[in-house]
């Protein structure tokens, strides 16, 4: 496991941020932390870059921990905060240059770097330009790619589409899918449940410093989907006990096995011109999840 954390507890002056929080994430993969906020996203980020420490419980990034190895887990990370703030008195280029001399990296090396990056986020036409004159997805580009000036390991983004139109999003959701193909493990906060399912593989749900849940979406889909619905497209009056509503007849099953049943029934009195499953997304699973607390 690359990252591991068991039973961290983190607290600020009276307010328990992190309530005995423990769960793994596998090298190469790529996991949503989900939950509202002030549930705890933002503070486990900040616990694993070894920016603040734990009161208790264990934490190990790629086997360092981060109380006494903070700068060497950041030097292998790539950190993007919801509000990265960047030198906007300096062009994005500069601001690349700066941040990459800081990771050790010069001369050519440095150069080509830079230029690799703003190549790769199609930021050409205004690298030259000063970043205070940048709308929020230009910044946003800019501050992801200044997270990958290192090379890094392990990717930690908190809300990185967020501001952004949907273009812009799109994107960013392209670079994170290019990344997690190469092999980059990658932590996201994020509110945007479509884009989380769309990128993560496993994903953890906080409320109020605990955790609720951790799992894949087909885990997650298997343990709180006790029945799937079958939407079947016909013309024609339906049999007795079957409703059709625009022309769909939606009927609830306990398993894929009781599919032919119902389409011979239906198609005996009228035409099917189509039948699927309705897929149950992240966004529905979320909220089953958060019944817990609710």
């Amino acid at each position: 496991m690359i990252i591991e954390l068991q039973d961290v507890v983190k607290k600020f002056g009276s307010t328990t941020a992190l309530a005995g929080v423990s769960f793994q994430v596998k090298k190469g993969a790529t996991v949503g932390l989900l939950g509202p906020n002030g549930s705890g996203k933002t503070t486990t980020m900040r616990l694993l870059t070894g920016m603040i420490e734990p009161e208790s419980g264990v934490i190990r990034v790629m086997d360092m921990d981060p109380k006494k190895q903070g700068d060497d887990i950041r030097a292998t990370s790539g950190v993007l905060t919801e509000n990265a703030a960047m030198y906007e008195w300096m062009t994005a280029r500069d601001n690349l240059k700066f941040f990459g001399a800081l990771y050790g990296l010069t001369g050519e090396q440095l150069d080509a770097k830079v230029g690799s990056l703003i190549g790769e986020f199609n930021m050409r036409e205004y690298a030259d330009k000063k970043v205070a004159g940048y709308s929020t997805g230009m910044k946003k580009r800019l501050a992801i790619a200044r997270a990958l000036i290192n090379d890094p390991e392990i990717l930690l983004l908190d809300e990185p589409t967020s501001g952004l139109d949907p273009e812009s999003a799109r994107s960013i959701i392209s670079l994170i899918e290019v990344l997690s193909s190469k092999n980059v493990t990658i932590l996201i906060c994020t509110h945007n449940l479509n884009e989380a399912q769309m990128v993560c593989g496993e994903f953890v749900f906080l409320d109020n410093g605990n955790i609720l849940e951790t799992g894949s979406l087909a885990y997650l889909k298997k343990k709180y989907s006790h029945k799937e619905t079958l939407v079947i497209k016909v013309t024609g009056t339906p049999p007795s006990g079957y409703d059709a509503k625009d022309g769909e007849i939606s009927v609830d099953i306990s398993g894929e096995e009781d599919i032919p049943k119902i389409i011979r029934e239906v198609s005996a009195s009228c035409d099917v011109y189509d039948a699927h499953l309705l897929e149950q997304d992240l966004s529905d699973i979320y909220f089953k999840v958060r019944e817990k607390v609710q």
